[in-house]
C-alpha cells in the first residue's frame, strides 16, 4: 500500500492516520523529508498446521506471522529452532522428525497468534471506548505481562535418544580442583548485559569467573560497558576495535556464561546487541560451534526471572551452543563462604552450572574441532 503512494503521498496518508495524536509527533513527521519517512504496515496470519511438506519445513515469520504486541515473534522463531534442531537430532528419519516438529510447535505458536492479534487490537486498534476498557482493566489488574504465564513460561520438553552423542546432563565426574583433570584448560568467556558498572550482574559474572578460575579455566568477563557497540552490522569488526576484540575472545573460548538482569522479563537490550556480533564469527549464520552456555538471569522478580532463562536457553540453541541443563536465577551474589559447610542454595546452583561449563569446555578444548552443538 505505502510504496504505491511515493514519498509525498505516504505522508500525507500517514499524517491523516495521524489525527488527532500528540501535537510535537505530528509536526515531527510533516517537517520531515519525505524520503527519510518509512512507513511499515503490520500484518499477520490465521494460524495454519502446513508447515512441513516432505523434507521442507518453515519456521517463524514464514510459519507464523505475529503482529508485536505481546513481543514474542522472535522468541517464538528461536523456540521453533531449538525444537526443530532437537527433533533433526533424534534417531527420527528427516520427515517424520519435521513432521513431529510440526506437531509440537503449531498449536503454541498458533495460540500466541491469536494472543498477540487481541492485544493489538487493544493497543492499537480501540476506539475511545474500548481504550477506556482497556486503561481500567490494566489499573485494577496491574501489568499485562502478569497474566502471560503460559506464554512466557514454555520449557522444552524431554527428547529421545540422539542420532550421536553429546554431553549428557548428569556430571557425576566432574573436577572441582585444579588439576584434578587430564583434560585441556577451557577458556570461559562470561558476559553481563548490565550497563550500570558495578550492578549485581557484573558481580554475579565477577563470581562465576573466579570459580571457573579455581578448576583449572582462564576467565574473561566482558562488563555491560564493554559491550555497549554501536548498532551491528556485518563487518564491524574491521572498522571497531571493541568488536573485533570481543569477536576474538569469543571465538577463542571453550564455554561462554551468559548474564542478564531480568529487565521487562526479557534478554537486556544490551546483552542481545552483543549477540548479535556472533554473526561476524562464521558468517552470516550465528554459529558458536557447540560451545557450552550457561545461563543467569539477575532479579528478585520470580516471573521475570523464569522468561529471561526461557529466553536465554532458547538464545543459546539458536546460536549453535549447548546450554547447559542448569539455568540459575539469583537475585544477589552468593556471600562468600566462611563456615566451611555447604554452600547456600544460590551458590551452590551457580557453582553446578560453572563446574558443568568448565567440564564440557575442557572437552572441547581437548579436540576443538568436535561440534558438540544441537543440529541448528
Amino acid at each position: 500500500m505505502w510504496p504505491a503512494l511515493g514519498p509525498e503521498g505516504a505522508r500525507a496518508a500517514l499524517l491523516g492516520a495521524m489525527d488527532g495524536w500528540y501535537p510535537p509527533v505530528v509536526a515531527l513527521v510533516r517537517e520531515a523529508t519525505p524520503e527519510d519517512i518509512v512507513v511499515t504496515d503490520i500484518h499477520d496470519r490465521d494460524p495454519v498446521d502446513g508447515w512441513v511438506d516432505g523434507r521442507v519445513a518453515l519456521l517463524g515469520d514464514a510459519a507464523h506471522p505475529m503482529v508485536p504486541a505481546l513481543g514474542q515473534g522472535a522468541n517464538m522463531a528461536l523456540e521453533d529452532a531449538l525444537v526443530l534442531s532437537e527433533a533433526l537430532a533424534s534417531a527420527a528419519e528427516v520427515p517424520d522428525a519435521l513432521a513431529s516438529y510440526a506437531r509440537e510447535r503449531a498449536p503454541r505458536a498458533g495460540a500466541v497468534v491469536l494472543a498477540s492479534r487481541r492485544q493489538g487490537s487493544l493497543d492499537q486498534g480501540a476506539d475511545r471506548a474500548a481504550e477506556e476498557c482497556r486503561n481500567a482493566h490494566v489499573r485494577s489488574a496491574g501489568r499485562k505481562d502478569v497474566a502471560l504465564t503460559d506464554v512466557l513460561g514454555w520449557r522444552p520438553r524431554v527428547r529421545g535418544p540422539e542420532r550421536t552423542a553429546g554431553p549428557t546432563s548428569s556430571m557425576t565426574t566432574l573436577r572441582t580442583k585444579k588439576g584434578t583433570s587430564a583434560m585441556s584448560a577451557p577458556h570461559i568467556v562470561l558476559i553481563s548485559g548490565s550497563l550500570r558498572q558495578g550492578s549485581t550482574c557484573d558481580r554475579v559474572a565477577d563470581w562465576c569467573a573466579e570459580h571457573c578460575a579455581e578448576q583449572g579455566a582462564s576467565a574473561r568477563v566482558f562488563t555491560g560497558a564493554e559491550i555497549d557497540f554501536p548498532a551491528y552490522r556485518p563487518g564491524l569488526a574491521t572498522s571497531h576495535a571493541a568488536v573485533a576484540g570481543f569477536l576474538d575472545e569469543l571465538r577463542a573460548a571453550d564455554g561462554i556464561v551468559l548474564v542478564s538482569p531480568t529487565y521487562h522479563a526479557t534478554v537486556s537490550g544490551l546483552l542481545k546487541n552483543a549477540l548479535d556480533y556472533v554473526n561476524d564469527i562464521g558468517g552470516p549464520v550465528p554459529y558458536l560451534e557447540g560451545r557450552p552456555i550457561g545461563t543467569v538471569a539477575v532479579g528478585a522478580a520470580a516471573q521475570g526471572a523464569v522468561s529471561t532463562l526461557t529466553t536465554l536457553r532458547t538464545i543459546g540453541h539458536a546460536l549453535r551452543g549447548w546450554p547447559t541443563p542448569v539455568g540459575v536465577a539469583v537475585d544477589r551474589v552468593p556471600a562468600a563462604d566462611t563456615t566451611g559447610g555447604e554452600p547456600e542454595p544460590d551458590a551452590a546452583r551457580l557453582l553446578q552450572m560453572v563446574s558443568q561449563v568448565v567440564w564440557l569446555g575442557g572437552a572441547r578444548a581437548a579436540d576443538r574441532k568436535a561440534v558438540l552443538g544441537a543440529v541448528a
